[in-house]
């Protein structure tokens, strides 16, 4: 009986999700309102369900950074959402005993990616551009840590970068300057997310500058700005690697010598862009996260 419950529990969950999932797929895809969400009776899009067993991660660097910029509030408040987020999804691949039901963790990313895009789609004419950028680039980095299985994201992703791109462009670069940490962030993410793409060129030009300004060149090593990142918003297990092969292209990193040829070998590839808008929903949709 009590496995029954169980199943059918799962399938109840799986059933309200799916639908879900494939309208804010779309609204990722085509920055259109989705047609469906999971919002609350003042059609307010649910919060972040943190355990009482789990603190909420307010005092993180990624979050102080947000402050000293003096981002907008609510978007203050969503990225302490993803950074609880994130440490969840690190707790579920770090410890094989975790507890943390994977429907859970997908239904969740699909609120995060709703919240952030109704929070651009709302502001994108009367927030400043920084904001922007910083919205941008939590909507790529959680589209990243939902597909942990290969490059699909990058598909799904293609407008987002493309308007990362247009709003670090918008944006001087000195509004940056009480947070350094989170542009190298911001570009490093958006990089990623570009890799195939026509943005890569501007992504690469940035990086060369942002990352020279904050001192680093092709004689620092992985493990230094790994570091500096680990402190902001990060998942070992699904960027470390990829992240590596990517600063040692561009060349403000070391590569390691294993890495060398691999990254030459995945710089280049062309991104597969679907040819139509559904194509890429199905990419974010077809697959079931973290199983």
């Amino acid at each position: 009986m009590v496995g029954h419950l169980s199943m059918l529990h799962s399938t109840c969950k799986t059933w309200l999700t799916t639908p879900n999932r494939h309208s804010i797929a779309h609204s990722i895809v085509s920055f259109d309102r989705p047609y469906a969400a999971l919002v609350d009776s003042c059609g307010m899009p649910y919060k972040y369900d943190m355990s009482p067993s789990r603190a909420r991660s307010s005092s993180t660097r990624m979050i102080r950074l947000c402050k000293d910029l003096k981002i907008d509030v609510d978007l203050l408040e969503i990225t302490a959402d993803v950074v609880a987020y994130s440490s969840d999804v690190t707790f579920w691949f770090d410890d094989p005993r975790c507890p943390l039901d994977p429907l859970e963790l997908q239904k969740h990313v699909s609120l995060l990616h709703y919240r952030l895009f109704d929070w651009y789609d709302r502001s994108a004419e009367v927030r400043n551009t920084l904001d922007q950028c910083i919205c941008l680039s939590l909507l790529v980095f959680t589209v990243r840590v939902s597909q942990p299985a290969g490059q699909t994201y990058r598909s799904v992703t293609v407008t987002t970068v493309q308007r990362l791109r247009e709003a670090l462009k918008k944006t001087n670069i000195f509004k940056w300057a009480k947070a350094p940490d989170l542009l190298l962030w911001t570009l490093t993410i958006g990089a990623l997310g570009a890799q195939g793409s026509p943005e890569m060129d501007f992504f690469a030009q940035y990086c060369s500058v942002a990352f020279a300004d904050a001192g680093f060149d092709n004689d620092t090593t992985c493990d230094e700005l790994l570091s500096r990142m680990r402190k902001l918003l990060w998942i070992c297990t699904l960027l470390d690697k990829d992240v590596e092969r990517l600063w040692a292209r561009i060349g403000v990193a070391k590569p390691r010598e294993e890495d060398v040829t691999e990254a030459e070998d995945d710089f280049e590839e062309t991104l597969k862009r679907p040819e139509i808008k559904d194509e890429a929903v199905g990419l974010l949709t077809s697959k079931r996260f973290f199983t």
